[in-house]
């Protein structure tokens, strides 16, 4: 299993909500969000917590609903796990065939 193992700061983590919020971005998918809120930091990584904040934080704003696929999950963190698992390859026997 594939772990991604990162550091952050809580004011880097202020600063990855600010810019998520600040934008009325649209998504092409959830890991697109996920790619973007990554990709925000200076080292591209952070903790898992913080990430489930940030995602948290973002689905609670007007503009999350903005996204055609934002209506399909109705909480998006009980699904992040599933979606980082996949996106580092890890993804046998977590989808129905």
């Amino acid at each position: 299993m594939a772990i991604l193992v990162v550091l952050i700061t809580n004011s880097l983590s202020s600063h990855v909500y600010r810019v998520l919020l600040s934008e009325e971005k649209q998504y092409v998918s959830f890991f697109s969000l996920i790619r973007e809120v990554l990709c925000s930091t200076q080292y591209h990584r952070m903790t898992l917590v913080c990430l489930e904040k940030t995602v948290r934080k973002w689905a609670i704003t007007p503009t999350a609903a903005l996204n055609p696929w934002f209506i399909r999950v109705n909480d998006w963190n009980e699904v992040l796990i599933t979606a980082l698992n996949f996106l580092a390859g890890n993804y046998q026997g977590s989808f129905r065939k």
